[in-house]
């Protein structure tokens, strides 16, 4: 009979082990702590790496896409919680009733070959320009709105190991005062604003993507514009090699 208590314990502990519920682990890399936010557009993974109120980086991993459009419809709700809440455009002395706000639409692209694919890196940008004459002469102010894109195209490697996304914008005419978003990644020198997002491992976030999402970037000047030269530069390095291709674009009246 003691035997048969042992068995029926022994039998009711291995039925017990049996029907104990399985761990199911998500696909794809663990979020790092770092990061924000991680969402799934598919098989596609979006991380913003970081965000303010005034701009965000954004790394896009996972299923590749060779549509410009694809990526840019996965960053387009990062960017419009960026432009909706940002604060810098403050200054009330060349925001009075009296303004003309003018505004320029453009965009700029380049690529660079690696291995038999390519790295790509365009923007999309919103100018607005406002000249006031209630400031003692001629007021003026250019403020840029936009996102930044770049993509390795590639499979071999799958993820590049690393990726810096650079841009600045170089006030034309006399006498600027520049202001950029707070949060670290912008700065200024001179009459130029310059973002600088830093080496990000790419291989460890497992991205293929970088984007930089911004609004208001503004320049003030009394005097003369002549105008503002957007240049941005997205370098990917793959191993030792490093491919930099820059997209650069004018607003207003360049030279």
């Amino acid at each position: 009979m003691k035997w048969f208590k042992v068995l029926a314990v022994l039998a009711l502990a291995v039925l017990a082990v049996s029907v104990a519920p399985s761990v199911v682990r998500a696909d794809g890399p663990t979020p790092d702590s770092t990061l924000s936010q991680v969402t799934r557009a598919g098989a596609t993974t979006v991380k913003i790496l970081k965000q303010t109120n005034d701009y965000a980086i954004v790394g896009i991993g996972g299923a590749k896409t060779n549509s410009q459009a694809a990526i840019a419809n996965l960053v387009q709700p990062i960017a419009s919680q960026v432009t909706q809440t940002s604060a810098v455009d403050t200054v009330p002395e060349i925001d009075g009733p009296t303004a003309i706000v003018l505004h320029d639409y453009y965009s700029a692209n380049g690529s660079l070959p690696y291995s038999d694919a390519t790295v790509q890196i365009w923007y999309t940008n919103t100018h607005a320009r406002g000249v006031q004459g209630a400031c003692g002469g001629v007021c003026n102010k250019i403020i840029v709105n936009g996102t930044t894109y770049s993509i390795w195209y590639g499979y071999s490697p799958y993820y590049p190991s690393s990726i810096r996304l650079t841009e600045s914008w170089a006030y034309e005419g006399i006498g600027w005062t520049i202001i950029v978003p707070p949060g670290g990644n912008f700065s200024v020198q001179q009459s130029t604003a310059i973002f600088d997002s830093g080496v990000i491992d790419a291989q460890a976030e497992q991205i293929y993507s970088l984007s930089n999402t911004y609004a208001k970037v503004k320049g003030k000047i009394y005097g003369i514009l002549f105008g503002e030269e957007d240049t941005a530069t997205a370098s990917y390095r793959f191993g030792s090699q490093i491919i930099s291709p820059s997209a650069v674009g004018c607003g207003f009246i360049c030279g």
